[in-house]
């Protein structure tokens, strides 16, 4: 903005096993559904200018593209359950 006015933004980042999971939860996930459905209404009975600009970014890696770390964590975290951990020793 040329103004020098900071904008509100948010970000979220998702991991998704494969395209079908993030075609299954797109349809599916009900909070997803709630702000989807939500979005359209509010643009089709907009009794305003709609000021909305959305961005979706999606990479799909190769395997063993993306090494990770989890240090102290519950084996629920990240990609802990979905993936084999190799437990790293400290020296000392």
């Amino acid at each position: 903005m040329e103004s020098g006015t900071e904008l509100e933004k948010r970000s979220q980042l998702g991991f998704l096993l494969s395209l079908g999971h993030i075609e299954h939860a797109a349809r599916t996930q009900p909070t997803h559904l709630a702000v989807r459905n939500t979005l359209i209404k509010m643009f089709k009975e907009a009794t305003f200018t709609p000021k909305l600009h959305l961005w979706v970014e999606v990479h799909i890696l190769p395997q063993g593209a993306l090494e990770t770390e989890y240090i102290n964590c519950h084996p629920h975290t990240g990609f802990l359950p979905h993936f084999p951990a190799h437990e790293v020793m400290a020296d000392g």
